[in-house]
């Protein structure tokens, strides 16, 4: 995933005649999803496997059959249950541009821009139990399906799946004007985003709670707060993630010794590294999860 300095990702999902892909994920002790953000609008559907989600500092968790929708521009990140079953999400990112029409267009003024400028809400999580579910993940299969076969003109069908799943929303209440839900604090959310960026920056520093606080005029329990609420993640957890998921990636994708990707990820030697490796990933030491990875890689 590529995520630039504010944890947006800049990746393209689709061809920019058609700006839609489907991602089908399964994430195990060995991968996460990271905190990021992204313009697009994003729906997820769980296949199996539970999940703490975090969308705008709001936390669901999410069971086999669940939908959840990520809006525009929304902080959010996936955190596997572990001990349960591997999780498997099928995901759909989507431009709204692909649903936009001209200004006088009924539909784009009334609903498609809204949605963009966030003056209407979506609800996070449909549960399978929940009004218009069948309806809901019908249409979502149905798109799912044609983004996979690609038949001659599928993407006039995933056009039309996609204006009928927007219109079953409204239908059942999951579709709202803001007016009518919960607004998040944009401010403290560009704050947070820029918080995040900084300590990814900075991870060989370790910086404390405390110079991060002053750094950006908050107190160090007000910055706390702030910082659990909008990522679901204490500070000195997302550390801890950071330091892992970087570790992983040193470990896959270079030669380094573990000495010096302790100090890439903030541990002052090898032997702080290889403990701290091993409390966050269940018994595996850093060199086993390297033979793992290079053999899972042949």
């Amino acid at each position: 995933m590529g995520v630039n300095e504010n944890f947006y990702e800049n990746k393209q999902h689709g061809e920019p005649d058609f700006p839609i892909r489907l991602y089908e994920s399964v994430y195990s002790g060995f991968k996460d999803c990271y905190l990021h953000w992204h313009k697009e609008f994003e729906i997820m559907h769980v296949l199996k496997g539970q999940a703490d989600i975090y969308i705008d500092g709001v936390i669901e968790r999410a069971h086999p059959g669940d939908i959840l929708f990520v809006p525009k521009n929304a902080l959010h990140h996936i955190k596997q249950i572990m001990g349960k079953d591997v999780l498997a999400i099928d995901a759909i990112v989507f431009d709204l541009d692909l649903l936009g029409g001209t200004e006088r267009d009924f539909v784009e003024r009334s609903l498609i821009t809204p949605i963009a400028e966030a003056k209407m809400a979506v609800t996070q999580i449909v549960h399978p139990e929940d009004p218009g579910y069948s309806i809901l993940i019908g249409r979502i299969k149905e798109i799912r399906d044609m983004m996979k076969e690609k038949p001659s003109w599928f993407q006039v069908m995933v056009k039309s799946e996609l204006y009928a799943l927007v219109f079953h929303l409204i239908k059942f209440g999951y579709l709202v004007s803001r007016e009518e839900s919960y607004i998040p604090n944009t401010k403290q959310l560009s704050m947070i985003k820029k918080a995040a960026a900084y300590l990814s920056e900075h991870l060989e520093e370790r910086l404390t709670i405390k110079k991060l606080a002053e750094k950006f005029g908050y107190t160090e329990y007000h910055f706390s707060r702030l910082f659990k609420k909008h990522t679901g993640n204490t500070i000195n957890g997302f550390i801890n993630d950071l330091s892992m998921n970087r570790a992983k990636h040193l470990l896959t994708r270079t030669g380094l010794s573990l000495d010096e990707i302790a100090q890439e990820v903030g541990y002052n030697g090898a032997s702080y590294f290889i403990q701290a490796f091993k409390r966050f990933n269940s018994g595996l030491t850093p060199n086993k999860y390297r033979a793992l990875m290079t053999k899972s890689q042949q």
